[in-house]
């Protein structure tokens, strides 16, 4: 089936889809009105600590830490050490653009 990337009007957000055929604008609105009720609650405040915490967030910054140091780095002492690897890797991720885009390249080709 081919790939449609659809766009939401208001906000600008896109999305790709897999379709036997193209979208109808109806069809556009109803996706994004979907998709945002199925997105966390706009209270909820993702801090540092709460990501710390979080064994998805330390998973994923001990595969980050994998790949970007090699199979034979040495291993960090704890998982906050993880947490904070991940926390520094992402921000300096989010605020290098050029970098961001060479490596969320890099990432797609990764594997588990």
């Amino acid at each position: 089936m081919p790939l449609y990337e659809i766009t939401d009007q208001k906000t600008g957000q896109t999305l790709e889809i897999e379709s036997n055929r193209e979208p109808t604008q109806q069809e556009i609105k109803k996706i994004f009105a979907e998709q945002q009720q199925n997105t966390q609650p706009k209270d909820l405040k993702l801090t540092e600590s709460a990501l710390k915490q979080d064994p998805s967030w330390i998973e994923s910054s001990k595969k980050i830490y994998q790949l970007n140091e090699g199979d034979d780095a040495p291993k960090l002492d704890s998982d906050e050490q993880y947490a904070n690897y991940g926390l520094r890797y992402m921000g300096w991720f989010n605020y290098n653009l050029p970098k961001m885009s060479l490596e969320a390249t890099q990432l797609t080709q990764a594997t588990d």
